[in-house]
């Protein structure tokens, strides 16, 4: 692959990327590609899929060299300011790329996430801030730090969300439903009503526990003997540089129409006689990772992925289409 074939598959997300990375005669090659990428957005779709960082992350790994690509997303981190719908991708990517390393105790990267997330929380207090991309920024990185942290990290988690329904009455408890329920799942109860016992507020109190006794099948108003007094079930109960952007990936308008068309290729799969060309030229041109899951499937059940086509597809983006190839294809490998 030429460096702009490599840019152009590694913005898709196709395995083939890490298969080129394999040759340690080809690293020099790609390694200012690569890290461009690192300190810009790839990624079309967030909503609809994981960001590349993981991705980028695998492809970093393979350098043995992390500082080389960690420390100039630092800064460039640091400073995205209020997000809006195009910083938060670019977000979001650096966010689990950081994660990644910071899992490996490197202290770079966890100094630049423990920064950001004061500031997020910062910018939801005022409500002249608070949008939409900033609650998802919160989400992602409550669920980061609750998976990393365990529950010293979802009780960090708890008190944010407390200390931001207290100073933004645009927001209740119910907003942040999601990343709380993570932490309720996995941790028991007496452990996180233990931990806000000792809070000043007792509206997260109350949160939890009636939540709890809804879950339980206990309806009625929750009441202690003595120990924390009643909590009544009122409405409020539930409740390195400047960003640069990189230029766009140049996507015809055809081909992101035919690839919105094979989404229902399924349900119309008597009626479809697609070629295997076509569904070539779609699985390389998909802008989205989602898109080329469903080629792949669809591939799969008419007979046409080669030994070739599944190994590239194990190294792929997105899980879905790892998942897939280990579980139906795994033949073409013994």
């Amino acid at each position: 692959m030429t460096e702009i074939e490599f840019e152009k598959a590694l913005r898709k997300g196709l395995g083939r990327c890490v298969l080129a990375l394999n040759n340690k005669a080809d690293l020099n090659k790609y390694k200012k590609v690569l890290l461009k990428c690192c300190t810009h957005n790839i990624s079309e779709y967030v909503d609809l899929e994981k960001s590349r960082g993981e991705f980028l992350y695998r492809l970093v790994k393979k350098y043995e060299q992390d500082n080389f690509f960690v420390e100039p997303v630092v800064p460039i981190y640091k400073k995205i300011d209020r997000l809006t719908k195009v910083k938060y991708k670019l977000f979001a990517q650096m966010t689990d790329f950081l994660w990644c390393f910071a899992k490996e105790k490197n202290t770079v990267a966890r100094e630049a996430l423990d920064e950001k997330f004061p500031i997020i929380i910062d910018s939801l207090c005022d409500c002249q801030k608070s949008v939409l991309e900033t609650k998802n920024a919160f989400e992602l990185m409550g669920h980061k730090i609750i998976e990393n942290d365990g529950f010293p990290g979802f009780v960090k988690v708890m008190f944010a969300v407390d200390d931001i329904c207290q100073c933004n009455e645009n927001f209740s408890f119910d907003d942040f439903a999601e990343v709380l329920e993570v932490g309720r799942m996995k941790f028991r109860i007496s452990m996180i009503l233990d931990e806000l016992s000792s809070r000043t507020s007792r509206k997260m109190y109350n949160y939890f526990y009636i939540s709890y006794r809804k879950r339980t099948g206990f309806l009625n108003k929750p009441t202690t003997q003595g120990g924390r007094g009643n909590f009544y079930q009122t409405s409020d109960n539930y409740n390195a540089t400047d960003f640069v952007p990189m230029e766009d990936l140049t996507i015809d308008p055809d081909v992101f129409a035919t690839c919105r068309r094979l989404v229902s290729i399924h349900e119309e799969e008597k009626k479809s006689k697609a070629p295997k060309e076509l569904l070539m030229f779609l699985y390389e041109n998909s802008p989205s990772s989602y898109m080329r899951a469903r080629v792949v499937e669809y591939l799969g059940k008419k007979k046409l992925i080669t030994k070739e086509l599944a190994t590239e597809c194990l190294y792929d983006c997105n899980e879905d289409i790892v998942k897939y190839i280990r579980q139906h294809h795994n033949y073409l490998f013994k």
